[in-house]
């Protein structure tokens, strides 16, 4: 009997987003965010048959740890963002999920991943999710890692971020369900896109990290942005890193964009203040908006900050 679990992250405070550390009360997680993934910053349960079992998770809170928890087998690595451990992925199907991770990972900038596992040794599937997502992006940012258990047949989709919030539950709940079929038939690739490409559900200009955003005023800023051409971004995080706020809106912008292209607003939690880099040469009306939109992020009003900023880049 083939089962999968969710997994729901959800946002807390700026202090929980820059530790990396996690809570699972009941079916729950905590993700965190501070820099990109190199210098930076679930379903339900089923069978076979697709029945859906009432059972839920009722382990206690993790303790928090100094070290980030390790998964053996999985080895990160550079532009690869599937692990077939279990070998279940022809190489066509491998490069068909590992293309479309890659996508999630530049265009949404969602940190992406899939293993298939033949045994998560000795762990349960949700431990096994968490650890591999703090091995491989620390535990922090907006995040999708999809887990395919053949130890035990149950399967587990980690989210993190902005993916635990623009990703519900009903949407995961369907996808399993029809991602099991695909797996109990023998096609994973199928089943891994299914279940992936719930990452196009997340906004694809504004990436609220560190949880500074309401949903809706997540959505009004994307209007907002489109009016800039498209190539204005949004991030929305607390950097708790010794790393200087232009440089992790670079990397951001770097990896949206490519290299000398599009502009990223950053807005930081941890010090109450906004940045902005760009590929080419910002207007001399951003200073101005910059002092108005610091004085708006000093009052914890991000959305402001932000449209002040957009405003001038328009």
């Amino acid at each position: 009997m083939r089962k999968f679990s969710f997994l729901i992250a959800l946002s807390l405070a700026a202090g929980l987003f820059l530790a990396g550390c996690g809570e699972k009360p009941a079916e729950s997680f905590v993700s965190s965010e501070s820099s990109p993934e190199s210098s930076e910053d679930g379903g339900g349960q089923g069978s076979s048959d697709m029945s859906l079992s009432d059972e839920e998770s009722s382990e206690e809170i993790p303790p928090v740890t100094e070290s980030l928890p390790q998964v053996d087998d999985l080895e990160p690595a550079e532009g690869t963002y599937v692990y077939d451990n279990a070998d279940v992925l022809s190489s066509e199907d491998f490069s068909a999920c590992n293309d479309y991770a890659s996508h999630l990972y530049k265009n949404y900038l969602i940190n992406a991943a899939v293993l298939t596992a033949k045994s998560l040794g000795g762990k349960s599937v949700y431990d096994y999710a968490a650890d591999a997502y703090d091995t491989l992006y620390e535990g922090r940012g907006s995040g999708l890692l999809l887990v395919i258990n053949e130890d035990s047949g149950s399967d587990y989709l980690f989210r993190s971020g902005s993916c635990a919030v623009f990703v519900d539950d009903d949407t995961v709940n369907s996808a399993f369900f029809w991602a099991t079929k695909d797996i109990v038939s023998g096609d994973y690739r199928s089943a891994v896109l299914r279940l992936m490409q719930l990452g196009e559900l997340c906004p694809e200009l504004v990436f609220d990290n560190g949880g500074l955003l309401t949903a809706e005023e997540v959505a009004e800023l994307e209007s907002e942005l489109e009016s800039c051409g498209g190539d204005v971004a949004v991030l929305a995080t607390s950097n708790g890193t010794g790393t200087p706020n232009e440089d992790i809106a670079r990397s951001y912008l770097e990896r949206r964009f490519g290299e000398g292209n599009g502009t990223m607003i950053m807005l930081d939690a941890q010090s109450k203040s906004t940045a902005v880099v760009s590929g080419g040469e910002l207007p001399s009306e951003l200073d101005k908006a910059k002092t108005e939109a610091d004085k708006s992020a000093s009052a914890g009003k991000y959305a402001e900050a932000a449209k002040k900023l957009i405003e001038a880049l328009k």
